[in-house]
């Protein structure tokens, strides 16, 4: 019987690394992308075994393809569009094409399509559905794979590239605004506590308040939309709370909160103000128009490509957090607390 010859996934599971840093220790131009010590380990075993890389084979794995995936997280949200444009107009400056899929907000479904896109071998990926704790992340690293995390980031956020909102800073606008025109009492309609933005903009919605004498306020809503906002603002009502302003977690929310009040004829901003994060496209088409706290999402994702595209050309380069600010769009919404 043919005693099976020894491979790159057997070197791999040998020394519990990745094929592409098999590869990489057995590849003269690339062995400086990894420790010494372990190119030396893997180049005796591989002697040792009888095994030689492919020179074809190697120069067809390391040739780009000029496809980046990018992974978002709900196509119906209004805040993707602008974060598209931003990444396929960079991408297209460079030669390079994205290759957008979506996940549901689904972790499963985001896995999935990774492992799709990195079967397509893609230059890097950009996701832009990064969960707390999340297994797409984990899959990226382990394939070692180029990877930016955008607008959402992971709770090791310093294993990965990162380009995202100042979320404290939106926060601490919104309140300052609210603040300035007399409102004293303020709960903030907090988004789900699995995805970074809500957490940061819960926490620094606690500490503001702390800060400014504010009773603060939260209700929890576990979705970032229409109906969560509508279910949480019949909660609202139901707790009789004396709150004079509302800080939504986003727009979709406050325009859910605002649909509901409207139904039940409660005014907006006569009986009580709404404020919303975002800046989503027709927030100023909404009656009343919404104040909001804008975040860039189209640089954001001109920035995430600029990254990607750095990041496969300097693999090794230091991980970076880029924080862009938001600014605060002041519309009809929002007014002094009625008397």
């Amino acid at each position: 019987m043919r005693k099976k010859s020894f491979g790159m996934k057997d070197l791999a599971e040998f020394f519990g690394v990745s094929t592409s840093t098999i590869s990489r220790a057995l590849n003269p131009l690339q062995q400086h992308l990894i420790s010494s010590d372990l190119v030396t380990k893997i180049k005796e075993k591989a002697k040792e075994v009888g095994y030689t890389i492919n020179p074809q084979a190697s120069a067809l794995k390391s040739s780009k393809t000029k496809m980046i995936g990018v992974v978002i997280a709900d196509i119906l949200n209004p805040i993707f569009p602008p974060i598209i444009k931003g990444i396929q107009s960079k991408l297209k400056e460079e030669g390079y094409i994205a290759v957008i899929v979506f996940s549901n907000n689904n972790q499963d479904e985001a896995l999935s399509e990774v492992k799709k896109l990195i079967g397509q071998q893609v230059d890097g990926l950009i996701l832009a559905s990064a969960f707390i704790k999340d297994k797409s992340v984990i899959e990226c690293l382990k394939a070692e794979v180029p990877l930016v995390l955008l607008s959402r980031t992971i709770k090791d956020s310093l294993l990965v590239h990162n380009v995202l909102n100042d979320e404290d800073f939106g926060m601490q606008i919104g309140i300052n605004h609210l603040y300035s025109l007399g409102h004293k009492e303020i709960v903030h309609f907090s988004g789900p506590n699995n995805i970074s933005p809500s957490i940061v903009r819960r926490q620094s919605f606690i500490r503001l308040c702390k800060e400014n004498g504010i009773k603060g306020h939260i209700i929890d809503c576990e979705e970032l939309s229409i109906n969560s906002g509508i279910r949480a603002a019949r909660n609202f009502l139901l707790s009789n709370s004396k709150s004079t302003a509302i800080f939504a977690g986003n727009d979709l929310i406050a325009l859910g909160i605002i649909k509901y009040f409207q139904k039940k004829g409660i005014r907006v901003p006569e009986d009580i103000s709404v404020m919303g994060i975002n800046n989503m496209l027709f927030s100023d088409a909404l009656s009343p128009a919404l104040t909001t706290v804008e975040i860039p999402y189209q640089d954001l994702g001109t920035y995430s490509a600029s990254l990607i595209l750095d990041s496969i050309e300097q693999p090794t380069m230091k991980k970076q957090r880029i924080l862009l600010s938001p600014r605060l769009v002041k519309r009809k919404s929002v007014a002094p607390p009625a008397r």
